[in-house]
């Protein structure tokens, strides 16, 4: 598979990044992490999705979100830990919004609950992916209580140290 970025673009990077205060340089990685996504189709539709959030939209997510939802952390077999946002409910329609705005491609998992037999099915949805969980906590950020918004703190450092 050939790379998308050259070895020479690669070292300029590098070089310019030695000379350049700490906030820059990740934002210009940043900058191009996001080009070489957005140029490939596989991730296209996935991260724009996000980026296209409106006002309304982010609001009536965070709200969604600061009721229903969760914010943990996933961890693998060798111990290392990313940020994961998942919420569950009884309502179908919600949790596909969610899926719609947020421009996720995970399914939508039901659970049928036979603790007590009157209750109802329960949906799932969650975010995973990296860039996507920033893009969502980024935008939903300004909404949240001090709590979520500690926590919310808490995962965009360890995504920006990652």
């Amino acid at each position: 598979m050939r790379p998308l970025v050259s070895k020479a673009h690669q070292r300029t990077d590098r070089q310019r990044a030695k000379r350049l205060p700490p906030t820059q340089v990740s934002q210009m990685y940043v900058n191009l992490f996001l080009t070489v996504l957005l140029s490939s189709n596989r991730y296209k539709t996935r991260l724009t999705k996000v980026m296209q959030m409106t006002e309304t939209e982010a609001a009536w997510l965070a709200g969604i979100l600061e009721g229903e939802g969760c914010f943990d952390w996933n961890r693998s077999a060798e111990g290392k830990r990313w940020p994961r946002i998942r919420i569950a409910m009884c309502d179908e329609d919600v949790i596909h919004r969610v899926k719609e705005v947020t421009g996720g491609r995970t399914a939508v998992s039901c659970e049928k609950r036979t603790l007590k037999p009157n209750w109802r099915p329960s949906y799932r949805f969650q975010i995973a992916h990296r860039e996507k969980v920033r893009e969502v906590l980024v935008a939903i950020r300004p909404w949240m209580g001090e709590r979520r918004a500690e926590t919310i703190d808490e995962m965009l450092a360890v995504l920006d140290s990652a």
